[in-house]
């Protein structure tokens, strides 16, 4: 962080939180490319725009825009789980808690008790023992704590809530100083997230209107056929894997069109990812020796755990 410029001196002082110690800097551009001897008033107006440049944020989704499984949640959570797509939480009282995407943005808690919001980080270990700043802000107001990062002991950047409120934004960085949290282009976060969560169709469920997968397969004489499909990315590790067909509601199903039987939905046997990135479906009991397709919607969770 720099602090104003000395205007007798032509130098600039910046401070360092951990040791309380000022240092000077001279300037080696004094003057303006006519000559002209910088003002402290010019220089100054530097100095606030290097101040407010915003430091990378080490999370993701940092205004809670993604709640691919639905926008609102209620019960318990005394053992934690995913609301906004990328987000735990975790009840610490007792009684229930309804967690709902804000109107406006953030993430809404409504509950008379203590609520732990987290998102784990892949990366922890390379933050480990580095100083880092978590920022964040409830009902506009704005917090900030500054600590050593212990990826020993969480794998996670946390924010506790009492009494409810509306959470509006979460922000880790490196450094001792808390910067602006300026979310990423919408598309980018969504990107991003499919390292850990994937789905082919929009909303809590499949509706049918789109975002259908599908494949065409040969069965073999033992009338077993597969059928494989790639991942928008490779995911962080093997997915929880669930299959809709057209039917909302008909969980853990793909539908099969052969022309020998026509329509059936069934089950898949869902193979071991390879790299991540490749998943295969195995379907049994098709009729022997026939070409059909199966056509079917997903959702893949290869979501962190919070410890």
């Amino acid at each position: 962080m720099l602090k104003p410029w000395v205007a007798t001196t032509k130098k600039v002082v910046a401070h360092d939180k951990r040791s309380n110690t000022d240092y000077e800097f001279e300037s080696r551009f004094p003057d303006g490319i006519d000559g002209t001897p910088f003002s402290a008033a010019e220089m100054n107006k530097i100095i606030d725009a290097i101040n407010i440049l915003p430091n990378n944020n080490l999370l993701l989704d940092s205004h809670f825009r993604l709640w691919d499984e639905g926008t609102s949640f209620s019960g318990a959570y005394t053992s934690g789980g995913y609301t906004a797509t990328l987000w735990w939480v975790k009840n610490l009282s007792g009684g229930n808690i309804t967690v709902s995407q804000a109107t406006g943005g953030g993430m809404k808690i409504q509950g008379t008790g203590t609520v732990r919001v987290s998102q784990p980080i892949e990366d922890a270990q390379l933050l480990n023992g580095k100083t880092v700043t978590l920022s964040w802000s409830v009902n506009g107001v704005e917090h900030a704590k500054t600590y050593v990062f212990s990826a020993s002991a969480t794998n996670a950047a946390t924010v506790e809530l009492t009494g409810g409120g509306t959470i509006n934004w979460v922000k880790l960085e490196l450094g001792e100083s808390a910067t602006p949290c300026v979310p990423r282009p919408l598309t980018q976060e969504k990107q991003l997230s499919l390292r850990y969560f994937w789905q082919t169709f929009d909303g809590a469920l499949p509706s049918g209107l789109g975002g259908k997968m599908s494949c065409t397969f040969m069965a073999d004489a033992n009338g077993v056929a597969d059928a494989l499909f790639c991942t928008p990315v490779p995911m962080y590790r093997t997915p929880t894997a669930r299959h809709y067909t057209e039917a909302t509601g008909e969980a853990n199903q793909v539908s099969v069109y052969t022309r020998e039987t026509g329509h059936y939905a069934t089950s898949p046997i869902i193979s071991p990812f390879a790299n991540n990135c490749v998943l295969g479906l195995r379907l049994t009991g098709c009729t022997p020796n026939t070409v059909g397709f199966i056509s079917w919607f997903g959702r893949y969770d290869a979501r962190m755990e919070v410890t």
